[in-house]
């Protein structure tokens, strides 16, 4: 959420906390971790050495692709690109919810 308000400048429309709960009922996902704001690459490469993940799944056009590409070499991981879906986008789901409230 740091993350998100320090370089977007918004308020995320979901929290990080109910982010993850959407993604626990997703059966392809075996662990969910909840992240500090990172202040370094360093930081980010430490913790994937760590925690030693398989994929890291990044959006299409990440402009860190590059890091985690490396960070999941380090650890013979891959990384997956996934393509974002426009009706998900946080415009349409802040749409539906102020609709929704009426």
């Amino acid at each position: 959420d740091e993350f998100v308000i320090a370089h977007k400048k918004k308020k995320p429309t979901h929290t990080q906390d109910q982010r993850a709960a959407i993604l626990s009922h997703l059966d392809l996902v075996d662990m969910i971790l909840l992240l500090p704001f990172f202040h370094s690459h360093k930081e980010y490469d430490d913790m994937v050495k760590l925690v030693k993940p398989n994929i890291i799944a990044v959006t299409k056009g990440d402009p860190h692709l590059k890091n985690k590409q490396q960070q999941a070499q380090m650890v013979g991981g891959e990384v997956v690109e996934i393509e974002i879906l426009d009706q998900f986008s946080s415009s349409n789901i802040t749409r539906y919810e102020t609709i929704s409230s009426y």
